[in-house]
């Protein structure tokens, strides 16, 4: 069983439900989780924060909680946050120096304007060295992006079309 609760509750609650006094961190794209478990009771404690590490790990460090690397993962915390399907994937195609179109994909956490992800595509070009030199109007003017934006639900349906389409491909 998942329990899914603030940054704020998650030391409150890791007391409450009797568990161990170590908490699991990895990061994800946003900042931080965190789990704590416990195996006798099939309990994950869970939570998402967009603090610093350092700050979760001295706040949680002062209420006598170890932090390690890691995390719990349950079948239920699978099935709750699959990280294929928790997340929007976007795809920006663009005109390349190559004869043949470029592609650049990236996933956030949270949905996503055109204008984010085009942000962050010039962003990422930029730090690459790709049209450093070019504003971000001039920049998209030149590689003519088309954006495309694919919500969890949307992934999850091409994800049962396509096990579907394999599972009568094998009968």
């Amino acid at each position: 069983m998942v329990l899914e609760v603030s940054f704020e509750d998650f030391a409150q609650e890791l007391v409450a439900r009797d568990l161990e006094r170590i908490a699991y961190m990895a990061p994800t794209r946003s900042g931080s989780q965190l789990t704590a478990g416990n195996p006798a009771t099939e309990l994950i404690l869970y939570c998402r924060t967009s603090l610093e590490e350092a700050k979760i790990e001295s706040e949680l460090a002062t209420l006598g909680i170890e932090i390690r690397r890691g995390a719990w993962i349950g079948e239920e915390a699978i099935a709750i946050h699959n990280n294929f399907f928790d997340c929007h994937v976007v795809g920006v195609a663009y005109r390349s120096e190559s004869r043949n179109p470029g592609l650049w994909m990236e996933a956030f956490d949270n949905e996503p304007t055109q204008l984010d992800v085009l942000r962050q595509f010039h962003r990422e070009f930029q730090l690459a060295g790709y049209g450093a030199e070019m504003e971000m109007d001039a920049f998209l003017r030149a590689v003519e992006p088309t954006v495309v934006i694919l919500s969890p639900d949307t992934i999850r349906s091409y994800a049962q079309k396509t096990a579907a389409l394999l599972t009568s491909a094998d009968s």
